[in-house]
């Protein structure tokens, strides 16, 4: 990916429309299970927050999909909107921004 193709992915956002659901890789090493003992209440709210920043419209779609990431490892990921670039450490300069102190 081309420093321009990152930036026009990043510029894109959020996207209106939800991304298909993805599989995760089994084979691939990941961060392990991050105990909680959140209540039912804090795990609620934990959805909650997760979801303000979507779409009113997707969160019968999402809620579940948060709830179940919570569950499974502790933590939401939100996986469906993982980038398809390869992440790495990029330079800041790489980013694009109005103001670079921000």
């Amino acid at each position: 990916m081309t420093l321009l193709e990152f930036q026009e992915a990043i510029r894109k956002g959020i996207p209106q429309e939800l991304p298909s659901a993805t599989t995760i890789d089994p084979t691939l090493n990941r961060a392990p299970y991050r105990n909680h003992d959140l209540t039912v209440a804090e795990k609620q709210l934990a959805i909650r927050n997760a979801l303000r920043y979507f779409d009113p419209t997707h969160h019968e779609i999402l809620a579940p999909e948060f709830a179940n990431e919570l569950e499974v490892f502790g933590h939401i990921y939100m996986h469906r909107f993982r980038p398809n670039y390869t992440l790495k450490a990029r330079n800041i300069h790489a980013y694009p921004c109005k103001t670079k102190q921000a």
